[in-house]
Parts: C-alpha cells; structure tokens; sequence
C-alpha cells in the first residue's frame, strides 16, 4: 500500500513537471513569434491551470499583448467537433477586434 502511494505521487509529479516545461514551451514558441512580430495581439485558449502556466512563462512584452482569455479544455472533441467550437471562439474575437 505504501509503495502505491509513493508511486501515484511520483507519477503525479511527473504528470506536472511534462505539463510545466510543456507551458514553457509554448510560452517560448509564443516569445519567438511576438519578438518576430507575427502577430501583434494575443488570445489564449487552453485549459484553466495550463493557461496560468503559460501566461505566468511568458515575457512581460507578450502579456501586454493578450487582449483576451479563456479557459476552455478543448481536448475531448473529435477533429470535427473541435473545428465547430474553434470556429465559435473565433467568432467571439469579433466582439475584441
């Protein structure tokens, strides 16, 4: 029983350590593009705790540029049903831009 605990919490805080340096990557991917100005407005779509991550990795010239924000877990839909939700998000920007 003990050695399960210990192994869940292992397996708990290598769950968080990929999710971490996954937020670093993206907000270093998102740096690059800003620095590269491909874009000069931001807005953030990911799941409540991966979006506090990014945001909290990114630099401060990029988060000046985040106009808008949602948490949104998009991961359990299907090619198809994702494309449907991205597109209403999109039209949601409308009421931003």
């Amino acid at each position: 029983a003990v050695d399960e605990i210990v192994n869940d919490a292992i397996n708990i805080d290598a769950r968080e350590e990929v999710k971490n340096h996954f937020a670093k990557t993206i907000a270093k991917d998102i740096d690059r593009a800003r620095a590269l100005k491909k874009f000069n407005r931001l807005f953030l779509i990911a799941p409540a705790k991966m979006l506090g991550k990014i945001k909290h990795e990114l630099n401060d010239q990029t988060q000046k540029l985040i106009v808008k924000e949602k948490a949104k877990d998009f991961m359990h839909f299907d090619a198809q049903n994702l494309t449907k939700h991205l597109e209403h998000t999109i039209r949601e920007l409308n009421d931003v831009f």
